[in-house]
């Protein structure tokens, strides 16, 4: 890392995103990492301390002991369905406003919290491409929009209160890639048929890379603010839906490698997901939210290394197949 040896925690350690995000801060040779989940680390990591925690319950002791300089929250408890979710959508809240009293308590003073391009709600009026001052809309019938609102909230108020700290939120849409979990839904929460390819309609990914390298670098310059995270250029539904869904007889194309005869995707395990109190799942591919990555590209110079397409393909031929 640079600058002087620093300490830093990542809650939520084992999961998808905090696993290729220990490999990247692995590489920086400088500093201390300390690893807090439930569970323990999927892969091993050079010059960490692990520890099995509930990060919803007290950890200031763990930050003081450490020295901890730099917080990364990625914990979350999985999103259910039906009533379930509302009381995940409390749990994440209340884990989280935990977390940020430990390191008041243990005077952390530099925190990343990861969020969603669901903050700015999904509606047909939204502007192309939304920016960060855009008005954020959250639809309260979505749990998955509600909850990261609800703790962006929660951020705001802790860093009003604590004008000394740096805070980071960082806004993605879908993060994808080779070592993403082999679920389809992470792409859309409902199925995508065949036979079915309305075009026009575009899309945002984000390759697991571009996001691990993105926080890794508001870490080391202890960067404060909102930015959108995005890959380059967009995925549109035809092809999103070409690459799930060729034909029996179709081989699947991966761009820039050529044509491929793997078999095609089957999607009935992704429910199909309605609601009635004003928030229909399928509003996702109808209204989708399109990000502008102006803001983080002018102030820490990042360009995502991946575009949408790309980054859509190394998943459905690496952790689909």
């Amino acid at each position: 890392m640079t600058g002087t040896s620093k300490t830093v925690a990542v809650t939520g350690a084992s999961g998808y995103i905090g696993t290729r995000l220990l490999r990247e801060l692995e590489k920086r040779g400088d500093g201390r990492l300390v690893a807090l989940d439930t569970r323990p680390l999927a892969l091993p990591v050079h010059n960490i301390v692990a520890r099995r925690k509930d990060v919803s319950r007290p950890i200031d002791d763990i930050l003081q002991q450490h020295r901890v300089s730099t917080l990364v929250h990625l914990a979350a408890a999985p999103s259910p369905d039906g009533d379930a979710a509302d009381s995940t959508t409390k749990a994440n809240l209340l884990m989280l406003e935990s977390v940020l009293h430990s390191c008041e308590r243990a005077g952390v003073n530099n925190v990343v919290f990861l969020s969603s391009h669901l903050v700015y709600g999904v509606w047909p009026d939204n502007p192309i491409p939304l920016t960060e001052d855009s008005l954020l809309r959250p639809n309260k019938d979505y749990p998955p929009s509600n909850e990261r609102f609800l703790c962006e909230g929660a951020v705001q108020k802790y860093a009003l209160r604590h004008p000394e700290s740096r805070l980071a939120v960082l806004r993605t849409p879908p993060v994808l890639g080779p070592t993403s979990p082999p679920d389809p839904s992470r792409i859309f929460p409902i199925a995508v048929r065949p036979g079915r390819r309305p075009r026009g309609i575009p899309f945002q990914f984000l390759h697991e890379d571009d996001l691990a390298r993105a926080i890794t670098t508001v870490v080391d310059r202890q960067t404060a603010g909102t930015f959108n995270l995005a890959a380059e250029g967009i995925a549109m539904y035809s092809e999103i839906a070409e690459a799930l869904h060729p034909g029996p007889e179709t081989k699947r194309r991966v761009p820039g490698l050529g044509t491929h005869g793997l078999p095609p995707v089957d999607l009935p395990q992704i429910p199909r997901l309605e609601r009635t109190d004003g928030f229909r799942q399928r509003d996702v591919l109808k209204h989708p939210i399109i990000l502008s990555t102006g803001k983080v590209k002018h102030v820490l110079g990042l360009r995502a290394r991946y575009s949408s397409l790309e980054t859509l393909t190394s998943f459905v031929n690496t952790a689909l197949v």
